[in-house]
């Protein structure tokens, strides 16, 4: 498939409430158009990345949306996607937010990657579909300084779900390289260093998950 048409100028700086709650290494927000031949396809492409995942555990839509005076207006619904030879799992939400003295009904897709970690068993390597395992990264002393990342899609009302689900594979499919990287593939296993010692039983209760290419 081809990549994503040039996007529009990014926004110079990320706002500052989300700087200060975020403390991020990388921070992505650009608006997406892909044209087809019978219409445009839209999306504000939002990617984030935090040095520690505890920094991530108050960002997430069903927060985020209404504590901006969005309402939810659908409960969330488990998503799927395959790019490549790889499935990534979601949840989709929708949202009327105000505008003015109306509102704009918005719909979100959104997921997290939690990175491996070499040398520490059980490290939740893996695309998680909800806030869930950041809370569980979030809780390890061992995992937490290792970050997390999440990717959310907004797109306009009017967007059928096959032509936002076309959306997504579009953009997603020349950006695979990211993912793995966000998930450290590349890293190899090595002996653990005094700062991530070996986990056993008592000091790591979390058990693996998430989904894999």
């Amino acid at each position: 498939m081809p990549a994503p048409p040039p996007p529009s100028p990014p926004s110079p700086t990320i706002p500052t409430p989300a700087a200060q709650l975020l403390h991020p290494n990388a921070f992505l927000s650009k608006e997406y158009v892909e044209h087809l031949g019978d219409r445009d396809l839209t999306g504000d492409v939002l990617l984030i990345q935090c040095k520690d995942a505890v920094d991530m555990q108050g960002h997430y839509p069903p927060h985020c949306y209404p504590a901006n005076g969005g309402r939810e207006l659908d409960p969330p619904h488990p998503r799927s996607w395959t790019v490549g030879n790889m499935e990534i799992r979601g949840t989709e939400y929708f949202f009327a937010l105000p505008s003015g003295s109306t509102e704009v009904r918005r719909w979100v897709y959104d997921f997290f990657i939690i990175p491996r970690i070499p040398g520490l068993a059980n490290s939740m390597q893996g695309i998680y579909p909800d806030i869930d395992a950041v809370y569980k990264s979030g809780g390890s002393y061992q995992r937490h300084y290792f970050g997390a990342a999440q990717f959310q899609f907004v797109f306009d009302q009017s967007m059928t779900q096959p032509q936002r689900d076309r959306f997504m594979i579009d953009f997603l499919t020349p950006n695979l390289s990211v993912i793995h990287t966000l998930l450290n593939d590349a890293a190899t296993d090595a002996a653990p260093s005094a700062a991530s010692p070996s986990p056993n039983a008592a000091d790591d209760p979390f058990t693996p998950g998430g989904i894999r290419p």
